[in-house]
């Protein structure tokens, strides 16, 4: 019977049921373009499944996720220290160099040759080891560099940051739960969240946002729409908003650690891709790194100006997701090669 004809009531059947098939094929569609079709996992854990297929990653119960040593995905490739490899074998001296920080450090969007600190490794001639890790915030990076250090015994941390890294410091969760520090009295640092769940989401009412996210649909619909709503439901968790005060202990922490086995540290601060000032983030990393005595370089300073002055840069230097580009990266270790040649730690 043509449409035309039906009553009301059919009508609105099927134009139900067309609208539930053209549901269902775009379900199945966005299922088929994904690494596990299969999954009926809510979104928060599909998306730390899909972070395990990007990257050389898995969970960590005290870190959250760290690196996989022996793993390569996608051009990247972790050590057997589970460190990201440098790409390339070279002839180097000296002590070597730790490098600590979040995806600017590990060089998300460049192969392994590509990233600063293996840029940096050929230009001083030095073993420069790459601990970043992708997501990071300054609370992860202190924490990894606790783990390291003792292992590796560097003679020289440099931690870089972006201002971005300090603003993780209030979460409990950011796609994938985390450790979080919170200040109890004088400084005094109290650590949180461990070990780390490998799913954590304590909410109200969580379990209708757990079936909703189920759908591949739904998820994608609403991560285009509303992208700040749904990630607070399935991505997000602040545990405080005390994030500024965190910084001086953090770093007083950390800078405990490179001392006590016999090392020097540096602080660095890096920037994505403008705009990169986030609420007085970058004024408050460099004068807390200063008061600790730490020598400092404003990488992100230095690139606002160039910016300014010279906006192609932009398309030059940083990729589509926001990261450096190898060219980026090289422009970015020749200053801090610099930087450690004026320091006299070269």
């Amino acid at each position: 019977m043509p449409f035309r004809n039906l009553n009301r009531r059919g009508k609105i059947l099927v134009s139900g049921a067309a609208l539930l098939l053209a549901l269902l094929i775009a379900e199945a569609g966005l299922r088929l373009s994904s690494s596990d079709p299969l999954s009926f996992h809510p979104a928060r854990l599909r998306h730390i499944t899909r972070l395990e297929s990007v990257y050389p990653y898995a969970y960590h119960e005290r870190l959250g996720w760290a690196t996989v040593p022996g793993k390569s995905v996608n051009g990247q490739s972790i050590d057997a220290r589970g460190l990201r490899g440098n790409g390339f074998s070279s002839n180097v001296r000296g002590g070597s160099i730790l490098v600590l920080g979040d995806s600017f450090v590990y060089g998300d969007e460049v192969g392994d040759a590509e990233t600063w600190p293996a840029h940096l490794e050929r230009i001083l001639g030095r073993t420069v080891l790459n601990g970043g890790v992708c997501g990071y915030g300054l609370d992860q990076i202190v924490l990894r560099g606790e783990e390291l250090i003792p292992r590796l015994k560097p003679a020289l941390v440099l931690v870089s940051i972006i201002p971005e890294d300090i603003r993780r410091c209030r979460l409990l969760c950011r796609y994938g739960a985390k450790p979080c520090f919170d200040i109890i009295e004088q400084d005094q640092l109290l650590l949180k969240n461990l070990p780390v769940p490998y799913s954590f989401f304590h909410r109200p009412r969580q379990l209708a946002w757990d079936l909703a996210g189920t759908s591949f649909l739904v998820d994608e619909v609403l991560l285009r729409i509303a992208p700040e709503w749904w990630r607070g439901k399935h991505y997000i968790r602040e545990a405080h908003q005390r994030e500024k005060e965190l910084v001086t202990p953090l770093l007083r922490k950390l800078k405990q650690t490179v001392e006590a086995h016999g090392g020097k540290m540096a602080f660095i601060l890096a920037a994505a891709k403008p705009p990169i000032q986030k609420a007085g983030y970058m004024p408050l990393a460099l004068e807390s790194a200063r008061s600790l005595g730490l020598p400092t370089l404003d990488m992100a300073g230095q690139l606002l100006e160039i910016l300014d002055r010279e906006p192609e840069k932009a398309n030059q230097w940083f990729a589509p997701g926001g990261h450096m580009t190898g060219a980026g990266n090289k422009w970015f270790a020749e200053q801090v090669g610099v930087f450690l040649v004026n320091l006299g730690d070269i």
